[in-house]
């Protein structure tokens, strides 16, 4: 996003280092702007131009705006001149706090622009074996001296922040006090930001504590810092709190304040808090940013809703920011997760009409929204296009066609399925459990249950140890074709693995019970009952699983005893019995099957 808001800049900021390069030579003859060009002007006029350009006065701002590029050009050389002369503490018209000011009313990124082109002034001035001293006249700053030998505080605080260093920045600031010298705020939120970003905000508390204590007055940084702890560990209410301690200080929020709460309230779904934020910043006169609109494109998508992604991709194009490829991708993945293709489709399309280049999160949600839907071909032509755009697969990739095998009607879905983990491996791409859990989910619902012991054998011998739903997966694959004594096996080993039961399993094993040649009633009835004595949930799909191993009536009757009469759910269609495997077709082979399994557990 920078980058491409820095080439839509770039021809204007180039403008004003013409202007500063010209300065420092005292030479200047001109520059060009698209719009307009200067002749030999000195710095008062520069000023002027600038106020033109932005059609204000020193004191008022006029109704009507000049376009957004001769507004950045004229500041900026404005801008460059302020820092040329030194101006660069004064708000006044023509000083450069005032001139970065009045680039945040053209552009967000156009004001980091300016205050870049302060700071390249100053590391010049350092370059020069110069130092920026305090004029006595208290109209600005000028060059004098050379640098003192003694480094600063803030130096090394910042090298302990660059390093994630806390006890060290806390020992800086110590030793600087103990020396008499005095800390201030800016101090503190250095030792402060570390805290933040390692998400430790008791010790934040405890830092902006010492602080108060020792009388240095927090400033805007120092609550904006405690929000954004406070908003990365949940605590939306502390959040607000350290808002409205920032107000009842006299100091006003920042877009930077605004958009952590609402960062804070969108990630967890609660959009009213977070719109409500936001039209207490507009009321504000804060406009927001490509940052905040980014992040109710990602809440929404998060979340599910489609048309709230949908709404907040056209409002950002509304406020005028150019919609890149995170915030197209992130609303096509909102529609692969509701498992709308045609939709994903639409704004995939929308995306690349707009000249925005797709990468690999784009299409692998687009492999992803057609494995919802069952659409393993359209799966795989989504992977091709991917592969001749010259763009290499994630590991999202591999898995979303993987997953597209396990919802596939298909016959061939497993040998398909295998085929593709093959590629993941082959291309040396760090498979995770989803690829190797959907395979073997895949393969158990073909009824190719050799081949799911394979893969879930591979994924062992990968050095990956596989989770809850890899073993619920296999656990299903022999449950569906009556093999309760290989769901036991299955169950035991993942008990020891460390592994907890969870409902998806029991239904396994249950529907084991159920299928198998006699029904197996009695150790049914014994999974259910340890099932709720280790305080699993009997959902619907368990209960339903039990009436179909027990019985309906003797169903009724433990849930009368053991559930407070809650009934037992309808029966649910039966699925089809899946076709015998090619490797696991006849009685002897499955008999082989369990004494190797057993044997393994």
């Amino acid at each position: 996003q920078a980058t491409s808001s820095f080439n839509k800049f770039a021809p204007h900021c180039s403008a004003a280092l013409v202007v500063a390069k010209k300065l420092a030579s005292k030479t200047i003859t001109g520059v060009s702007t698209p719009q307009t060009t200067l002749k030999v002007f000195p710095i008062q006029c520069l000023h002027q131009f600038a106020m033109s350009s932005v059609n204000t006065t020193t004191k008022s701002r006029t109704a009507k705006a000049a376009p957004k590029g001769q507004r950045s050009a004229g500041v900026l050389a404005a801008l460059s001149a302020a820092v040329l002369v030194g101006d660069f503490l004064t708000s006044e018209s023509g000083g450069c706090a005032g001139w970065v000011a009045e680039l945040a009313t053209a552009s967000t990124f156009a004001a980091e622009l300016g205050l870049v082109l302060v700071l390249f002034a100053a590391l010049l001035a350092g370059l020069g074996n110069l130092k920026l001293s305090a004029s006595t006249q208290g109209k600005g700053t000028k060059l004098a001296g050379k640098t003192p030998e003694k480094p600063k505080l803030t130096h090394f605080l910042e090298v302990a922040f660059q390093e994630g260093d806390a006890k060290k920045a806390i020992q800086l600031l110590t030793d600087w006090e103990d020396a008499g010298n005095k800390a201030t705020s800016h101090h503190y939120n250095l030792a402060l930001r570390i805290y933040t970003k390692g998400g430790d905000w008791h010790s934040a508390e405890s830092l902006v504590k010492r602080m108060k204590d020792r009388a240095v007055v927090p400033g805007s940084g120092i609550y904006n810092t405690m929000m954004d702890a406070y908003a990365k560990a949940d605590k939306n209410d502390e959040c607000e709190a350290s808002m409205q301690e920032m107000v009842d200080a006299g100091l006003r929020p920042c877009l930077i304040s605004y958009s952590t709460l609402i960062y804070a309230r969108a990630r967890r779904g609660e959009y009213a808090a977070a719109e409500a934020w936001l039209k207490k910043m507009l009321a504000q006169r804060i406009q927001p940013d490509a940052v905040i609109c980014n992040t109710f494109i990602h809440a929404y998508s998060v979340k599910g809703d489609v048309a709230g992604a949908e709404k907040w991709l056209q409002r950002t194009r509304e406020l005028g920011f150019e919609v890149g490829v995170a915030s197209y991708s992130t609303v096509v993945d909102s529609c692969a997760k509701s498992g709308d293709w045609r939709r994903a489709e639409m704004w995939f399309n929308c995306m690349v009409k707009d000249g925005v280049e797709p990468n690999v999160v784009t299409y692998s949600s687009m492999i992803d929204a057609f494995a919802k839907a069952g659409e393993l071909d359209s799966a795989e032509q989504w992977y091709h296009k991917m592969i001749s755009a010259g763009i290499t697969p994630s590991v999202h990739s591999f898995g979303a066609i993987v997953n597209a095998c396990a919802k596939s009607s298909s016959p061939h879905a497993a040998v398909v399925a295998e085929q593709w983990i093959d590629r993941a491996e082959e291309a040396d791409v760090i498979c995770d459990g989803v690829i190797y859990s959907s395979g073997v989910d895949a393969c158990g619902k073909a009824g190719d249950v050799e081949r799911a012991v394979r893969i879930f054998n591979r994924a062992k011998a990968k050095g990956y140890k596989p989770h809850i739903m890899c073993y619920c997966a296999l656990a299903r694959a022999f449950a569906h074709r009556g093999d309760w004594q290989d769901v036991e096996n299955v169950g035991e080993e993942m008990v020891a693995a460390g592994i907890e039961k969870n409902e998806f399993f029991i239904y396994a094993q249950l529907i084991g019970y159920a299928l198998a040649k006699p029904r197996k009633s009695e150790r049914a009835e014994h999974c259910f009952r340890e099932a709720l004595k280790e305080g699993l949930n009997a959902n619907d799909h368990v209960l339903g699983a039990l009436a179909r191993s027990v019985g309906r009536p003797r169903a009724e009757v433990l849930m009368q005893e053991l559930c407070n009469g809650r009934p037992v759910p309808p029966p649910a269609p039966r699925r089809s019995a899946p076709p015998p495997s090619r490797a696991g077709g006849n009685g002897q082979q499955q008999q082989q099957q369990r004494q190797r399994w057993g044997q393994r557990a």
